[in-house]
């Protein structure tokens, strides 16, 4: 299932019921996976929605290849204008 930005969940959506749980927990699993299998992350904020949600991209790379990353990230600085620090409302 693909989701994006406009189809955030509701607050408190995996407290609902079982499946609410595993729905969300499914849709996190791109990101908890990775640190489990010992592969290396790097995310990354590219702009800001007008509601004030960070958007980025996250590369994961082979497991002790934390330099490709730290390449890509040097590149992307480059050229994405810095972003401030999101605060919640």
């Amino acid at each position: 299932m693909s989701r994006d930005w406009r189809s955030t969940f509701s607050d408190l959506k995996d407290l609902e019921s079982q499946d609410s749980f595993d729905l969300v927990f499914d849709s996190m699993l791109p990101q908890i996976a990775p640190p489990y299998l010992g592969l290396p992350g790097l995310s990354f904020s590219t702009n800001k929605t007008p509601s004030n949600i960070p958007l980025g991209v996250q590369f994961i790379s082979r497991k002790y290849r934390e330099d490709i990353l730290l390449d890509v990230g040097y590149d992307l600085e480059q050229f994405f204008p810095k972003i401030l620090p999101v605060f919640p409302n």
